[in-house]
């Protein structure tokens, strides 16, 4: 099982690790977009789906395999 979360997911480097993964076809069962409590909540597109966005302050960690920090 590989889940794999992105810290600073909505920024400019997030958003490129995500079309990175895209391109590349990276085989994921789960992939969490975490930022700050402002863009929780909101919506990233991903592979045709629409990914929900957590608080990284509330998100369980223990969740994911790898995770990639692209935050400023």
């Amino acid at each position: 099982m590989m889940n794999i979360a992105i810290v600073g997911a909505t920024g400019n480097v997030g958003r490129k690790i995500l079309e990175v993964l895209e391109k590349k076809n990276f085989s994921l069962d789960n992939l969490y977009l975490v930022a700050s409590s402002k863009s929780a909540g909101s919506k990233i597109k991903f592979k045709d789906k629409e990914l929900e966005v957590f608080d990284l302050e509330k998100f369980d960690f223990s969740k994911a395999k790898i995770t990639f920090f692209a935050a400023g």
